[in-house]
């Protein structure tokens, strides 16, 4: 379950079995115990950035593969194609050990580097904090 205050309008978000954006009516339900089901988290794993994160360069954003077989990781350099102010950085652990996702925000060649807790409308607040621009996910998901 989510805490209200976590979320934002334009949040996916899982309802009753369906994966939907969270607009204002169902934001207003939620904070005021009006609904029916929990609004529960997606959480990002790898599979589900690859599912729902737009990789076309209509958003602004290229998005390249990078792998780092010591480390047992697999990241995603977000890299913004508009004016170049800040490039995201996304790895995921293949370590049993380690289940975060470590994000990296790049600006002025400076490295912001953030432990999320494993959910996608976290990654979302944490994209529109640093950039100012919502995260580019698929509009079908």
């Amino acid at each position: 379950m989510i805490q209200p205050q976590e979320l934002r309008i334009g949040n996916y978000i899982e309802y009753n079995g369906e994966i939907i954006k969270l607009d204002g009516s169902l934001l207003c339900c939620y904070i005021q115990n009006e609904l029916e089901f929990p609004l529960n988290p997606i959480p990002l794993t790898e599979e589900n950035f690859l599912k729902f994160i737009n990789w076309g360069f209509e958003e602004g954003f290229n998005i390249k593969r990078q792998s780092n077989e010591f480390w047992e990781e697999t990241c995603y350099l977000m890299e913004n194609i508009i004016d170049g102010s800040g490039n995201f950085e996304v790895c995921f652990s293949k370590s049993k050990s380690i289940n975060d996702v470590e994000v990296s925000y790049w600006i002025d060649n400076e490295r912001l580097k953030f432990m999320l807790s494993d959910d996608l409308h976290n990654f979302q607040n944490l994209f529109f904090i640093t950039t100012g621009q919502e995260l580019p996910l698929k509009t079908k998901l």
